[in-house]
């Protein structure tokens, strides 16, 4: 979904001036302070160490407090010190607009409202996308979303991947799987594994119950609502989700997970993208 700033939607609408908007942006930028800034304020990290988070950031999709615990820079209530220090300081847009007179509070929730509703009703449509992508990359994207999604969400990673190599992956653990198929000139399909725990995890927050509450059915369908409020708000497609039988490792080398079919090519290029469908499976342990 291509991302559209609160700004440049108050300067469309006509909330604020180009100029308002610049000075009351000066204004947010001058009170808020990153989460790396503060940490070195108040001596829990050192530049150096600072820098050393960014760098890994690129590779561990977490924000920069729980990345910079996971390297052990830090502990859990050091981090829950900064965020505090920032919430407590943390000025919005809307309320720098009011500060400076540019806007009533009435104004900013207004906006606000209508900003939101626009945002959830532009998604990008997967035909519309430039012809000459390869849909395997679609795919790809998508699944990335939806991994980064679940790792914002309740803070552990996920195992995925194309062909065997994800079928692999199941011996491992008991858990649920999420089948992305495409449909167009060929067929594929594209596998998320998600271990039990997780999805327990992601139902009890999609439906505000404690792990003692869910039922045995619950963690796959709170894993299937997640995946399709994420799949359908990024593509603008309707999404359909499909049950699916119990899955085994041996059984689970057969079927057609590869991002390429026999041919080597999942969809051409040139041939538009008609739709693709979401299937929910469990994963068993072999043996």
């Amino acid at each position: 979904m291509a991302v559209r700033f609160f700004g440049q939607f108050l300067i469309e609408k006509g909330y604020l001036t180009m100029e308002q908007l610049a000075r009351a942006v000066s204004l947010q930028e001058s009170q808020n302070h990153r989460f790396g800034e503060l940490a070195v304020q108040m001596g829990l990290l050192s530049p150096e160490e600072v820098r050393h988070v960014i760098q890994a950031q690129r590779r561990i999709d977490l924000p920069f407090g729980e990345t910079a615990r996971y390297l052990g820079l830090i502990d859990e209530p050091a981090v829950q010190k900064i965020l505090s220090a920032q919430k407590t300081n943390r000025l919005q847009l809307g309320e720098a607009a009011v500060r400076q007179g540019f806007m009533t509070t009435e104004a900013v929730s207004r906006a606000l409202e209508e900003f939101w509703a626009e945002e959830m009703s532009q998604a990008v449509s997967l035909p519309a996308l430039p012809p000459n992508l390869p849909h395997h990359a679609v795919v790809q994207a998508l699944l990335e979303i939806v991994s980064r999604q679940i790792v914002r969400f309740v803070g552990q990673p996920v195992r995925y991947g194309p062909g065997e190599r994800a079928g692999a992956e199941a011996i491992r653990y008991d858990g649920m799987g999420c089948r992305i198929r495409l449909t167009g000139s060929a067929d594929g399909w594209i596998l998320l594994l998600v271990p039990v725990d997780l999805a327990a995890r992601i139902a009890g927050q999609m439906l505000g119950l404690r792990p003692e509450e869910l039922s045995s059915e619950m963690p796959e369908e709170g894993l299937k609502e997640f995946v399709n409020i994420v799949a359908g708000h990024w593509s603008g497609h309707d999404v359909h989700g499909e049950a699916g039988p119990d899955v085994g490792f041996p059984e689970m080398t057969s079927f057609p997970l590869s991002m390429e079919s026999a041919s080597g090519v999942l969809v051409p290029a040139h041939t538009p993208l008609q739709s693709f469908t979401l299937g929910f499976f469990s994963v068993r342990k072999a043996g």
